[in-house]
């Protein structure tokens, strides 16, 4: 009986630390998180009590972990496999990620990464629609927000309108002050405005 309550504290509390991390980081409730690490709790601890099934708390947690981060955790690897310039396998991971029914969150995170990553490969014209689809999420936390509007500034710029560009370059900057979108979108905005000044004189 002690192992079957170990693994209920252990899981509930891993529901509650992410759900609070959430918070924090302004991401949104996901009811879709909460209740997969809760029912991975009570069939964890139905195993060790039913058939006998000892389960070491910390393999446990690590089985939660993967399950629930699962489209996040792709995410890292298909970025990290786009940024090496090998397009197609990074793609199968993104697609590998949506098919794994990933919560709110994780939708945003996978269509975000993947839209910056058409845009490094130059498939500019589809991640324009993935990003402004980003956008459209109800109650979309600022890193998300700002993340798209600076890829759709960078998108818009290489197809040479400036108007869109400058629109969200500034709105990346107003929604997350301060972070890294933020200051590559200053960056554009200031390097856009020196050119400006040069073409004057």
């Amino acid at each position: 009986m002690a192992q079957e309550l170990l693994l209920l504290l252990v899981g509930l509390a891993y529901a509650l630390i992410f759900r609070l991390l959430a918070w924090v980081r302004r991401e949104g409730f996901s009811a879709q998180f909460i209740l997969e690490a809760v029912l991975l709790t009570l069939v964890a601890a139905g195993l060790s009590f039913l058939a006998g099934i000892r389960l070491d708390p910390i393999l446990f947690v690590l089985l939660v972990y993967l399950v629930t981060m699962r489209a996040r955790l792709l995410v890292d690897v298909a970025n990290l496999v786009a940024r090496s310039g090998r397009f197609g396998p990074a793609e199968r991971f993104y697609g590998l990620a949506w098919r794994l029914g990933p919560d709110a969150v994780g939708r945003q995170v996978i269509a975000t990464n993947q839209g910056a990553a058409l845009i490094l490969e130059g498939r500019v014209a589809e991640a324009i629609p993935l990003l402004e689809g980003v956008l459209e999420a109800p109650h979309l936390p600022p890193k998300y927000a700002a993340a798209a509007h600076y890829n759709l500034g960078v998108a818009y710029r290489s197809q040479g309108e400036t108007r869109k560009s400058k629109e969200h370059l500034h709105a990346a900057i107003e929604a997350l002050p301060g972070s890294i979108y933020a200051r590559r979108a200053q960056a554009l905005l200031r390097k856009r405005a020196g050119r400006n000044a040069d073409k004057r004189r």
